[in-house]
């Protein structure tokens, strides 16, 4: 019942593409069809979107519809459906091996979870109703989630990306397991997705460079100049490519099908054909850190079946991970590779030269950035700026040399961008994270030697996080969640490898233990729904009665996420008033957008809610409102004004007219250095959805200009 309320939970945010006539019918119609099919089928589901997500922008962009969060809402949706359907019974015995990711999932989406509330609740900060703030939130979730920029909800949106990713991860794996060929199929997705980006982007590569005016632009074209068609950033594409060509060349390395010769070596061809297709985009887009992963994750699946290595303990399990026996040559492989590696960062690869691409201004800017993120984190060390603060607060560390160009941006690191944002707490918990699932891939892989599949996933989701080290493709939601997608799929994978024999009926499959021990009271062993508890090795009991727990294990990790949740949740208030206590309220300002002028008049558009702060000693407040009504948006617009969270104000705007706003403040006990003004607008409207096409995304209430308080 659980599962099945969290699924329906994740339709909430869905209401808000599900809702919006500015999306496309037949868009919503898939939606609908996905989340049917993933409580039926969920593999089926899981396919579908691992191939369609990458291209969820472009697909807006190529029927120049309204730009949405499309990615996200198919997640949501085969997330739904996929926390529905594992409420069923499992169709094998297959269970996850150790160690297990639990734990680590659960302190880092805490860390995660609690970062989020931090900034929820300083946005309530001089509201002394808090209800009207979760009415907001709601709203905001129903309506404006997937359809518009999140605004002062960037930390939510943010949050919710790492969040849904583990989640893949998690249910992929889990419904993965239901089927013997399964992890199969979803690896030839996940290949088949790289492809056909790759030849989307050689087929506008090769269309640009024929619409060149000249045989010299023409040339140039094709020497250097950096593509990237299924998302905008560059650099998160030469991830992508990075890491989907390992698929294909797995695929084509298999040698798994000895019944159909003819077909195998079809298949392997066409699988051929398809990672070097991936790799000639990847070298299009200019990655340089793409290029180098893939020549380093060479040199280490070669280095790992030559014969020096074979005598090392550590490598032993991965030198048996590409072949079961070392081919001829694989040393000479290995030589090659490093020095190919060597080669290209000492003369500083770059498949797309250009003069302001230059090696050493390229490793200045990141030496820049990167002392950006380490000032970031030194600012707060343990739990950092908060969730998706990253951008905002940027500025105030980066380096003369890079701040003039930039003012803005994000880390280019994506380990430093989630120490800068949810500090050291946030960063150990992923990094563990990450661990624990290499040590799952690795083990599964060496349990079986000849399971290359498995190598090569384990290959390209190290070649994509080895880009995170110069670039920040887990930022980038259609490049993210294949990424995620990926590693449950190799979990599973590994997990079918690496499944020791079942046990007999009569024994329990799992022990609930405590560091291996049982757990007993007064010399009788203890058991949470007839599983005996261990606690270090030793019985533990109560009075000689056994005890039972709502038949789950009880595990000294499930404590620690328990005992780390329980922290978390107390330092939230603690947190947020710190930094409350840190903020320039007379600056200090949410839900609005740039500053714009027009006859003279400086204004800024809210969306569906602003705020701004005055000084406690006004008493008088003077604030210009106008609302605009184009095309079909011509209702008169209903404004509401509150102060410290409380409707003092309505008005109704039925034209295009300025109207002066003049407002007697009332003292309220509850005020402290500030009074919180609100502008609450009802209807809003978007220019992309009411005129079509991409220049204008934003959800917009009304123009207001400068305040001016008095006494």
């Amino acid at each position: 019942m659980t599962r099945r309320l969290g699924g329906i939970a994740l339709l909430i945010p869905l209401l808000s593409a599900l809702s919006t006539p500015a999306i496309p019918l037949g868009f919503r119609i898939l939606l609908v069809a996905l989340w049917v099919t993933a409580i039926a089928r969920p593999d089926w589901a899981i396919t579908a979107v691992i191939v369609i997500v990458p291209f969820a922008s472009w697909l807006f962009v190529a029927f120049d519809a309204p730009p949405v969060r499309s990615a996200e809402a198919l997640v949501l949706v085969v997330l739904s459906g996929a926390i529905i359907a594992a409420a069923r019974p499992p169709r094998t015995p297959l269970e996850g091996q150790r160690p297990a990711l639990g734990p680590a999932a659960g302190v880092f989406s805490a860390v995660t979870c609690a970062s989020a509330a931090v900034m929820l609740q300083v946005m309530q900060a001089g509201t002394h109703a808090p209800w009207p703030f979760l009415r907001d939130v709601l709203v905001f979730l129903t309506r404006d989630y997937l359809v518009g920029p999140p605004g002062s909800f960037a930390g939510v949106a943010d949050a919710a990306l790492l969040l849904e990713g583990i989640g893949l991860a998690f249910l992929v794996a889990r419904h993965a397991r239901d089927g013997v060929a399964r992890p199969a199929q979803l690896f030839a997705a996940i290949g088949l997705a790289g492809a056909l980006a790759a030849a989307l982007t050689l087929k506008t590569f090769v269309t640009t460079a024929l619409e060149a005016a000249s045989v010299r632009e023409f040339f140039w074209r094709l020497a250097f100049s950096r593509m990237t068609v299924h998302v905008a950033d560059a650099n998160a594409a030469g991830s992508f490519f990075a890491m989907t060509a390992w698929v294909a060349l797995a695929f084509a390395a298999n040698r798994r099908h000895p019944r159909a010769p003819r077909r195998l070596a079809l298949g392997h061809g066409l699988w051929l054909s398809a990672a070097a297709l991936i790799l000639s985009a990847m070298w299009i887009t200019g990655s340089r850190m793409a290029v180098l992963a893939v020549i380093g994750t060479l040199g280490v699946v070669a280095m790992t079946v030559s014969g020096p290595w074979r005598k090392s303990a550590v490598l032993g399990t991965a030198r048996r991970l590409w072949l079961a026996r070392a081919p001829k040559g694989a040393m000479a492989g290995a030589i090659v590779a490093g020095a190919l590696l060597l080669a290209a960062l000492a003369i500083g690869l770059d498949p797309r030269p250009s003069p302001a691409r230059s090696t050493s201004r390229m490793l200045s800017m990141r030496a820049d950035f990167m002392v950006t993120g380490l000032r970031m984190m030194a600012s707060a060390p343990i739990f950092g700026v908060g969730v998706g603060r990253y951008f905002e607060m940027s500025g105030r560390f980066m380096p003369p040399s890079i701040y003039w160009f930039y003012f803005h941006e994000n880390a280019h690191n994506n380990f430093l961008q989630i120490g800068g944002e949810l500090g050291l707490a946030g960063l150990a918990a992923f990094v563990w994270l990450l661990a624990v699932a290499a040590i799952r891939i690795v083990r599964g892989a060496g349990a079986d030697p000849g399971d290359r599949l498995l190598v090569g996933a384990l290959a390209g989701l190290g070649a994509f996080v080895a880009t995170w080290m110069t670039s920040h493709p887990m930022l980038v939601a259609e490049v993210a969640y294949p990424f995620w997608m990926l590693l449950g799929v190799a979990l599973a994978r590994a997990d079918g490898n690496a499944q020791p024999p079942l046990a007999s009926p009569d024994v329990p499959s799992r022990a609930a233990s405590i560091a291996g021990r049982r757990l007993s009271i007064a010399g009788l062993p203890l058991s949470i729904a007839g599983r005996p508890l261990l606690i270090a090795g030793r019985p533990l009991s109560i009075v000689g009665l056994p005890l039972s727990i709502v038949g789950r294990p009880f595990r000294g990790a499930h404590v620690l996420v328990g005992a780390v949740i329980a922290v978390l949740a107390v330092s939230v208030p603690v947190r947020a008033k710190r930094q409350m206590a840190t903020i320039d309220f007379g600056r200090f300002s949410f839900g609005f957008y740039d500053w714009e002028q027009e006859d003279g008049q400086r204004f800024r558009w809210t969306s569906r809610r602003a705020t701004f702060f005055i000084p406690l000693n006004a008493r008088e407040l003077h604030l210009p409102v106008r609302a605009i009504h184009v095309g079909s948006n011509l209702a008169p617009t209903d404004v509401s004004i509150a102060i410290g969270g409380r409707v003092f104000h309505r008005l109704r705007l039925p034209n295009d007219e300025w109207v002066n706003v003049r407002m007697r403040l009332p003292l309220l006990p509850e005020d402290e250095a500030f009074q919180r003004i609100d502008i609450i607008t009802e209807p809003t409207w978007s220019p992309a959805a009411l005129f079509g096409g991409r220049s204008d995304v934003r959800v917009l209430g009304v123009q207001v200009g400068e305040p001016v308080t008095g006494p």
